[in-house]
C-alpha cells in the first residue's frame, strides 16, 4: 500500500514538472521575483569567495539564477528533494546544466542528516514552507542548524493577507468569467489567465475553512459545476482557461497546503530567524500573498 502511495505521488510530481513551463507567476518565480532573489543574494554573497549553497526543491528558475550569477563562487551546491522524478524532470527545464550541482534525495525536515552543522552559507526556497504539513517550526530549525553563523535563508513564503481585497471570495464561475474577459481583451495571456484563476481559488479557499489550509478541495462543489456552466455559455476564452486548469491545476484537487495569516507566519519564522527583509515583486496580482524574505539566524 505504501509503495503504491509513493508511486502515485512520484507520478504526480513528474506530471507537474512536465507542465511547469505552462505555469505563470507566482506558481513559479517570475522574472521580477528572480531579480529580487538575485539582489538579496548579492547582499549576502558579494564578499564571499567559496560559497556552499542549498536549494530546497528543484525549481529551475532558482537553479538558473544561481548558476548565472553566483556559480563562479561555488564550493558546493545541492538541491534537496524528496522525489527523484521531480528533480530529474525539472532538470530538463534548466537553461544551463551545472556540473557542480548535486542532488540530495531527502526530507527537508532532516537537513542536518545530510549537511554538517553550520556548513552552509545560503539556503534558497520557493513556496516550500506550505509543503511540510504544519511542521514549519521544525523546517526552520533544520535550516538554521545547517547555516553558518552569518548564513542566510532566502525564500518566497505565502501567507494570507486579510486586507487584500483581490482575494474577496466570489463564485468560481464569476471569477472565471473575470479572467476570460481580460484574456479576450488581450490584457493578459492564457498562461496568466489560467494560472491566476487557479491561484485565486487556492488563496481564497483560506476563507472557506478554519484549518489554516488552502486547497481546491474547498471549492469542490463549484469546480464540479464549471464544465456545465462553461458549456452552457459557449465562450471560447472560458473553455481555454478551464481546459488548462483541468490539465494542470486539477491534478492537485485534493491536496492541502498550510496557510497562515501574515502575523502568525511571522511569529513562526521568528522562533528561529530575524526577518531582515520582506519584499514583494510587481507584475502579478498575488504579490501581497507571496513575499520574498531574507532571514538571518538568531
Amino acid at each position: 500500500m505504501r509503495d503504491k502511495i509513493i508511486k502515485n505521488a512520484n507520478e504526480k510530481w513528474k506530471k507537474i514538472a512536465d507542465n511547469w513551463a505552462q505555469l505563470g507567476p507566482t506558481a513559479k518565480p517570475s522574472r521580477e521575483e528572480i531579480e529580487l532573489y538575485k539582489a538579496i543574494s548579492l547582499i549576502e554573497l558579494s564578499d564571499k569567495t567559496k560559497v556552499s549553497a542549498v536549494i530546497m526543491g528543484s525549481t529551475p528558475e532558482l537553479r538558473d539564477m544561481y548558476y548565472e550569477f553566483f556559480n563562479y563562487k561555488t564550493k558546493s551546491i545541492a538541491c534537496v528533494d524528496a522525489t527523484k522524478d521531480m528533480y530529474y524532470a525539472m532538470s530538463r527545464l534548466v537553461k544551463s546544466k551545472n556540473a557542480k550541482e548535486k542532488f540530495v534525495h531527502g526530507n527537508w525536515l532532516n537537513l542536518s542528516k545530510y549537511f554538517k552543522k553550520e556548513s552552509i552559507d545560503i539556503v534558497y526556497g520557493d513556496h516550500i514552507v506550505s509543503n511540510v504539513g504544519g511542521k514549519e517550526t521544525k523546517l526552520f530549525s533544520e535550516i538554521k542548524k545547517i547555516l553558518k553563523k552569518d548564513g542566510c535563508f532566502i525564500s518566497k513564503i505565502q501567507h494570507a493577507d486579510i486586507k487584500d481585497k483581490t482575494i474577496k471570495v466570489v463564485p468560481a464561475y464569476k471569477k472565471l468569467q473575470y479572467y476570460a474577459i481580460k484574456y479576450k481583451k488581450n490584457e493578459i495571456d492564457l498562461k496568466t489567465a489560467f494560472t491566476h484563476f487557479g491561484l485565486y481559488l487556492l488563496f481564497s479557499s483560506y476563507f472557506l475553512n478554519n484549518k489554516n489550509e488552502i486547497s481546491f478541495f474547498y471549492w469542490k462543489d463549484q469546480i464540479d459545476k464549471l464544465d456545465y456552466q462553461v458549456k452552457q455559455n459557449n465562450n471560447r476564452c472560458e473553455k481555454e482557461i478551464l481546459g488548462k486548469c483541468k490539465k494542470i491545476w486539477w491534478n492537485w484537487r485534493d491536496v492541502k497546503w498550510t496557510h497562515y495569516k501574515k502575523s502568525v507566519m511571522h511569529k513562526i519564522i521568528e522562533n528561529n530567524f530575524y526577518i531582515k527583509d520582506e519584499v514583494m515583486a510587481p507584475g502579478h496580482e498575488f504579490s501581497r500573498q507571496t513575499s520574498i524574505y531574507r532571514l538571518k539566524k538568531h
